[in-house]
């Protein structure tokens, strides 16, 4: 059909890349690959691999290593319940789990869901750190 969006599939991380094409507009918009699947495949976080909120991020008062901000992935191969919160022991999608972070603990939330993690004791986001791979 004339104008619908087409997805291709490619890059490291190919299952969750995707580009949108769109004929009618001769516009091409991309997506890069989800930060989790590429730093997986880097072998940067797998199962066990523990994860805070970014200092800066966190609300006033907040300590660093307070379980409330901290996580463990499961698997870095899913979405829906890949991450354990540390503070309640349930499994979560890192988005759901920053989302209700953010709704009863006030974290920051900058736009980008792995902007708000880092790996426990780093210096830079699950973001920038994924930015650093071809994706």
């Amino acid at each position: 059909m004339f104008g619908s969006p087409v997805l291709h599939l490619q890059g490291p991380a190919s299952r969750f890349y995707w580009q949108l094409v769109r004929f009618s507009e001769g516009q091409i918009m991309s997506r890069k690959a989800e930060s989790i699947p590429t730093l997986a495949a880097q072998g940067l976080l797998r199962g066990g691999t523990r994860l805070e909120v970014v200092p800066e991020f966190l609300p006033r008062g907040a300590r660093r290593g307070d379980r409330r901000f901290t996580a463990t992935v499961v698997s870095a191969r899913g979405r829906q319940g890949s991450i354990r919160w540390d503070y309640d022991g349930c499994c979560y999608s890192l988005t759901t789990l920053t989302r209700m972070i953010n709704t009863r603990y006030g974290i920051q939330w900058p736009g980008k869901t792995c902007a708000n993690w880092q790996l426990v004791g780093d210096i830079i986001s699950l973001w920038e750190l994924a930015e650093r791979f071809e994706r």
